[in-house]
């Protein structure tokens, strides 16, 4: 038995859910404690590259994108959260590594962008969009990916230069994560 299963027998035991709802809670505590650990994962992350901050901004960044335009889902929970784990070392390694400038910034925020405006939403097999879903999440992806790139903007041009570079990764990762997604599509 797991955490998850503990906490909503424990809410059941109290009389807060009833049995039938048991499968919905336990789900909803699983997806909530895989959350958590994955923002500790990321702080810890970031606190052994001296990126605390850094981590942060992206993970906010590229979320708010991934919700609506999709991409690459992992196949397992602990593949997922390997993967993440991967992900996060590498966008701070890069953040780190490359020379950013005003031209490096643009460039892979265009084609990032190209690539996010053409291709999304890309759905998962276990998460099927159906037209109007599709209209409806490229419509939000849009809007959230003008307004992350109006933020890096801004914050480009106000001299928050490493806050911009962490908005502009989680803009490059997303995608990247689309074109995994469409990839593991085709192969599938």
């Amino acid at each position: 038995m797991d955490l998850s299963e503990i906490l909503t027998d424990k809410l059941i035991s109290m009389q807060i859910i009833s049995v039938e709802e048991k499968d919905i809670y336990s789900y909803g505590f699983k997806q909530g404690l895989l959350l958590l650990l994955n923002m500790i994962t990321i702080i810890i992350i970031g606190f052994f590259f001296n990126m605390i901050w850094q981590s942060v901004i992206f993970m906010v960044a590229y979320s708010i994108l991934r919700v609506y335009a999709g991409g690459y889902h992992a196949s397992t929970p602990f593949s997922c959260y390997l993967f993440s784990v991967v992900m996060i070392t590498a966008v701070l390694w890069l953040i780190k590594l490359i020379p950013w400038n005003g031209f490096i910034c643009f460039i892979i925020t265009t084609v990032s962008g190209i690539i996010i405006l053409l291709m999304a939403p890309v759905e998962d097999a276990n998460k099927p969009l159906d037209q109007e879903e599709k209209r409806i999440f490229k419509k939000r992806t849009n809007i959230i990916l003008g307004v992350l790139i109006g933020f890096a903007l801004l914050f480009w041009f106000t001299g928050e230069k490493q806050i911009s570079i962490c908005i502009i990764m989680g803009i490059c990762l997303i995608s990247v994560m689309l074109v995994l997604g469409k990839i593991k599509d085709i192969k599938e």
